[in-house]
């Protein structure tokens, strides 16, 4: 990962400074204006890494596991990591681009709130939409749609450019080729291939061809007539041209694949290669997906074969019915998907919006049995990442695609006991374990406590042991753990998750009823938290809060701390220490309402930010809980996406992967205990909703998993004078829940309080606690 960025910076270096007659993508375009505030200077450190707009949103197919990524200016990148695609407009003597600042007002929303992209491009006369959406019935191609209106005086054409540049830097076209399909006997369109392979299919032919390499210049501004290129620097463009008429659609389809380092085949070499995991099984690795050379009588879209839609020779017409009709397809089944999970819908329509969204871009950074913090830098399997996206899902009720990649987690770990994402990471087997014993908590699923048992032991005594090696034989050692605590050192957040992992070692194995084995770990629990204890309370008196680690300053790596509180609930410290903690974080290094990650990151963080609302939540200040999210959302990105780090002048990415899973993980699951949050035996309902989200409009929540396989549904309506609740909860009883405390703001003005299926214990200026609960609740109240 590292040595891509790196390598990147260095080409980017040699040649955007030096050839600024090329159009520069997004990033480098405001990276190298002077008046630009994401403006970064380049003298003294021989790279050029995209560090103030690190902006994108992934896609990919309902049915597929490769990504997209489209920037903020609408450039798509069919395959992760390769060439792009733009948009050009060419009227009287002027070219107007993408990318370019101020030639386009740019707007990016979801279709329906679904993965499926659109980008508008706006000018006085001119105006077009690019939708992009992959196809849910072949999952190897994206679908592309450039609807335009054209009200000028004057002749004009739009331009597809395929640009050899993507959101990091470069992606090398050497040669460059375009065959029309009309050349073979009378079809419509043509296929665009790239280094020798086919990677473009134009439904309509092009008025115009514009062909270009190093040499020549770029072919938005000096493309020759031709019909194929090649630069030995990889640096080939193209721009096919479309005369406008008064209104059109122009589509196409491109290959969607994983590129080269980024392949399954390649992912399990590394992951042989670096580590020493056990295989329980020899399975064949899975097909590249590339274009296969094979014949066959053309079918339906449905049935269509990759290499029939990019061969030129075939003369296969498609039709445009296929693109249109497969991105209502891909709509459709995306809505499928979205709907067998949990719904959120309250009266404040912005949070529905992000709810939607980002349930979404949380599906579709899970494919087959791993789940990704990222489509394209991040597109790799991290034990930290997954903790928090894997309770996501799991708390939005998509407990089978959780489960998908939770079983799979006894293959991830070492011989010696070790869930590995990185060396140096000692964060991990706490929460490969947590994360294990929350999926079986909700989903009530013992089976596979039995099938990962040994695991899990395994895990356990690896901590165990490894923190005997540790400072001062009590705290494992120093690593790296999460990279934005700083430096390799003894790190409290690795302390706090594994104690958090031993403890649910315990539960499970009482669960399962395995004294020996809880036994022991119980012992080991209870020093491993008398240890962490001892040496923590002499920086709390040193500090008077919680560091990052033994002896540390009260940096902002001390943000390491909050799964005392969230989302491990350890109870290590007393509700004023934790206070006091969270008080310094907001003080030193909260900023426009957000937390500043100063150590590396040099952003506002928004997974981090959303944590320190979940602590806040947790010791029962909703009002700051709320803030911290309202700021949150409104940085979101058009597509509602997130970079890891946003930089605090351009609001731009500047660190990480531009799609950021965690980030929507801790969003979702924030708006989820706002609702519905567990604490013991008690669930509180709506405790982070106010009249805003609750009066006024229709209330659809749920099913939310609760505990023990229950799920909680709530449905009606409230106002300031009357309002109707449905709480519906099936199989309650096995959760060990017994009440239910209601926050209903309207109870302030007094009145009339109804009940079916509960029975009220007591009733506040605002809340109502409710016991002996049924299945089904219903409840009413007038004023």
């Amino acid at each position: 990962m590292a040595s891509r960025v790196f390598a990147s910076g260095m080409w980017n270096y040699a040649f955007f400074q030096f050839y600024p007659e090329f159009v520069r993508p997004h990033w480098v375009a405001r990276q190298y204006d002077h008046r630009s505030p994401g403006f970064a200077p380049r003298g003294a450190t021989m790279l050029s890494v995209n560090l103030t707009h690190r902006n994108w949103a992934g896609l990919r197919s309902p049915e597929g596991e490769s990504f997209a990524v489209v920037d903020p200016a609408g450039a798509v990148s069919p395959v992760a990591g390769y060439y792009s695609l733009e948009l050009a407009l060419y009227q009287a003597d002027q070219i107007y681009t993408a990318p370019t600042p101020g030639d386009f007002r740019i707007r990016q929303k979801l279709v329906r709130g679904l993965p499926v992209f659109r980008t508008s491009f706006r000018r006085a006369d001119f105006q077009a939409d690019w939708t992009v959406a992959g196809s849910s019935e072949n999952p190897e191609i994206l679908l592309c749609s450039l609807r335009y209106r054209y009200t000028g005086a004057t002749p004009a054409r739009i331009g597809l450019c395929v640009r050899p540049f993507n959101v990091e830097g470069p992606a090398p076209i050497s040669r460059l080729e375009y065959r029309s399909i009309s050349a073979g006997g009378g079809g419509e369109g043509g296929v665009i291939a790239l280094n020798g392979s086919p990677e473009i299919s134009l439904l309509q032919s092009p008025d115009r061809i514009a062909l270009s390499n190093l040499e020549q210049g770029d072919a938005i501004r000096r493309g020759q007539a031709w019909l194929e290129t090649e630069c030995p620097f990889g640096v080939c463009t193209a721009v096919f041209h479309y005369q406008l008429k008064r209104r059109g659609e122009i589509l196409f389809v491109a290959r969607n694949y994983q590129r080269e380092h980024l392949t399954k085949q390649d992912a399990e070499l590394l992951n042989n290669l670096f580590t020493n995991a056990a295989r329980n099984e020899r399975r064949r690795p899975p097909r590249l997906k590339y274009v296969r050379d094979r014949s066959g009588r053309a079918r339906k879209i449905k049935d269509l074969q990759t290499a029939a839609i990019f061969d030129p020779a075939r003369i296969f017409n498609l039709r445009p019915a296929a693109v249109t009709g497969g991105i209502n397809r891909s709509l459709r089944k995306w809505r499928k998907l979205t709907e067998r999970g949990a719904e959120f819908h309250c009266a404040r329509p912005q949070w529905n919006e992000a709810a939607q969204a980002m349930r979404g871009h949380l599906l579709s950074l899970q494919t087959a049995q791993v789940i990704t913090p990222g489509a394209y830098t991040y597109h790799m399997f991290f034990f930290r990442d997954a903790a928090y996206m894997l309770s996501a899902l799991m708390a939005w009720n998509y407990l089978d695609k959780a489960r998908r990649v939770v079983e799979r987690y006894p293959e991830r770990i070492d011989r010696n006991g070790f869930f590995r994402s990185q060396e140096g990471e000692w964060d991990s087997n706490g929460q490969a374990i947590w994360t294990i014993a929350r999926f079986a908590d909700l989903a009530g699923d013992q089976r596979l406590l039995n099938e990962v048992f040994s695991t899990v032991l395994r895990g356990a005594e690896w901590i165990v042991d490894h923190r005997r090696r540790g400072y001062q034989g009590k705290l494992l050692p120093a690593g790296f753990s999460a990279e934005h605590l700083g430096p390799a050192d003894y790190y409290y957040w690795d302390n706090l998750w594994s104690i958090g992992g031993l403890r649910e070692t315990v539960q499970i194995a009482e669960q399962l009823q395995r004294s020996a084995a809880a036994s022991r770990f119980r012992s080991e629990l209870e020093s491993y938290r008398n240890d962490f204890r001892q040496i923590a309370a002499a920086d709390l008196e040193r500090l008077g809060a919680l560091p990052a680690g033994p002896g540390r300053p009260l940096d902002c790596g001390m943000i390491g701390g909050l799964p005392e509180l969230y989302p491990l609930r350890l109870g290590l410290f007393s509700d004023v220490e934790n206070r006091n903690t969270l008080r310094q974080i907001e003080r030193r290094f909260c900023d426009q309402g957000l937390f500043l990650q100063n150590i590396i990151h040099s952003g506002y963080n928004v997974y981090l930010s959303l944590q320190l609302a979940q602590c806040w939540f947790v010791l029962g200040d909703v009002r700051r809980a709320r803030k911290l999210l309202k700021a949150v959302l409104r940085a979101a990105a058009g597509f509602w996406t997130y970079p890891e780090g946003i930089h605090p002048q351009t609001g731009g990415g500047c660190m990480g992967d531009g799609f950021h899973g965690w980030a929507f993980a801790e969003a979702l699951l924030l708006l989820r205990e706002f609702v519905v949050s567990v604490r013991e035996d008690r669930l509180r309902l709506f405790a982070g909703l106010r009249r805003r989200e609750l009066h006024g409009g229709e209330l659809r929540f749920g099913p939310f998993p609760v505990g023990s396989g229950a799920r909680l549904r709530i449905s009606g309506q409230m106002g300031e004078r009357r309002g109707e609740l449905l709480i519906e909860a099936p199989e309650i009883a096995r959760s060990g829940i017994k009440s239910a405390e209601l926050n209903l703001p309207a109870l302030r003005a007094g009145g009339n309080l109804r009940l079916e299926g509960a029975r009220l214990q007591r009733s506040s200026s605002r809340s109502a606690v409710l016991i002996d609960l049924s299945e089904r609740i219903c409840l009413r109240y007038e004023v």
